[in-house]
């Protein structure tokens, strides 16, 4: 009997020596796959494709191409990724071709960034766009801090460009089909919702999402580039500005402040509440989204031109993100209003649910609320309370949470209702 543990050991060592060949064996399979794009290849490669757009055989989404080619390191491998400073119709993105060889041929993406104005030269936040070479979209990416924090993924066929807004003029966007914009992804689909996923803890890219084939990047059905990435804001050279040009100063508050209601600029502050959700840097970026799409950045707003707006609060293995409200729900000043179906619209795994106030403490809302206070107090009103408790019975969970966000202060409270109560800092948005 004393043997038995021997033995145990070592068929779990062989096990182990097995499983480690196969995988490195998996990994040199997928490494022998990807092979960097020579140099002659890739103005080869640039030359034809330019002689394409040029003649109108082929699409006018890049409108120039750089001569300037830079080679750019890729994870878990000694393969570069060939990378080159292009312009396309989104003329207010910084966008590169990127080239590698697979199975024998040369694949290409275009990698457009458009930074906050936040970001810093070595912290890049922004939003990151991948296509192909005529526009069509493959991946989507809100980046903070240079970390990955919210994924866009579309089931349907996209028929509005992602940033129609910053090109309104773009003869590419004329030919977009009219749609309605998702929960302000600023992704317009047709019938399919955007579902808004969390969150990748790098600033890298896989090539798996970069390059799709097979699973079509998804990571259970990965088989090319799965263990390599690389980071599109890190990168070496190129013409691509990482960052924006500094925004002129407001005419009431700089950068970096807001006016609060009696006239005071008040320093945004990174957000830094002790609180797990609310540090959450997906949540973080979520809140700033409802908050701009509420449309009361400013009390010169008027108040009738703002909306509430909200959505779930979820955890992934420790992770948390956030899921908008579908347009189901129906946005006012002064309310979101749940369909009839509104239960089967809860994601499984829910915490929390949060929604906007648009108001500043001490706005008069009685011209168009009503039964509001002379002043906004702030805090959960009577139905926000009523949603939690409806939540909670509902998932049979009563540690549901409830945030509400207005121009000064986000509120939290439970079942409760006020003796956990607590008022934290705005967080930055």
């Amino acid at each position: 009997m004393k043997t038995l543990p021997i033995q145990l050991l070592l068929l779990f060592s062989l096990l182990l020596v097995i499983y480690s060949c196969e995988k490195e064996d998996s990994i040199i399979e997928q490494e022998n796959r990807l092979k960097t794009v020579a140099l002659e290849d890739a103005q080869a490669f640039l030359s034809q494709s330019w002689k394409k757009n040029s003649s109108g055989s082929g699409n006018s989404f890049i409108t120039s191409i750089s001569e300037e080619i830079n080679y750019e390191d890729i994870t878990n491998t000694d393969e570069e990724l060939a990378v080159i400073p292009v312009t396309t119709t989104y003329k207010h993105l910084q966008s590169r071709i990127a080239l590698l060889e697979i199975d024998g041929e040369v694949q290409s993406v275009v990698v457009s960034l458009k930074p906050f104005e936040h970001s810093t030269p070595g912290n890049f936040s922004g939003e990151l766009l991948i296509t192909d070479i005529k526009g069509n979209f493959i991946k989507a990416f809100k980046v903070e801090n240079n970390i990955l924090v919210i994924e866009y993924i579309i089931k349907n066929k996209i028929y509005k460009n992602y940033y129609e807004d910053l090109d309104k003029n773009s003869s590419y966007n004329s030919n977009a089909k009219s749609c309605e914009d998702f929960a302000g992804t600023e992704w317009c689909i047709d019938g399919e919702e955007v579902i808004v996923t969390a969150y990748l803890p790098t600033p890298y890219v896989s090539l798996s999402h970069m390059y799709p084939t097979g699973g079509g990047g998804e990571e259970s059905n990965c088989e090319v580039g799965c263990d390599n990435n690389w980071n599109p804001s890190g990168g070496g050279g190129g013409d691509a500005n990482l960052n924006p040009e500094p925004e002129p100063e407001s005419e009431n508050c700089p950068e970096g402040f807001y006016q609060n209601l009696e006239g005071e600029c008040i320093e945004i502050l990174p957000c830094n509440t002790n609180d797990e959700i609310l540090d959450s840097a997906a949540l973080q970026a979520a809140f700033a989204d409802i908050w701009e799409q509420s449309g009361a950045l400013n009390t010169d707003i008027p108040m009738e031109s703002r909306l509430e707006e909200g959505g779930w609060i979820v955890e992934n293995s420790g992770r948390f993100g956030f899921i908008p409200f579908d347009s189901s729900w129906s946005r006012t000043p002064c309310g979101i209003n749940p369909p009839a179906n509104w239960a089967s619209t809860i994601p499984d795994n829910i915490v929390g649910y949060v929604h906007t106030h648009p108001f500043y403490l001490g706005e008069d809302r009685r011209s168009i609320c009503q039964q509001a206070e002379a002043e906004y107090q702030g805090g959960p009103s009577d139905d926000d309370y009523f949603l939690l408790m409806a939540i909670a019975s509902e998932v049979g969970n009563f540690n549901i949470l409830g945030f509400v966000i207005d121009g000064e202060q986000i509120t939290s409270f439970d079942f409760t209702r006020t003796e956990n109560m607590q008022n934290f800092n705005r967080c930055g948005y």
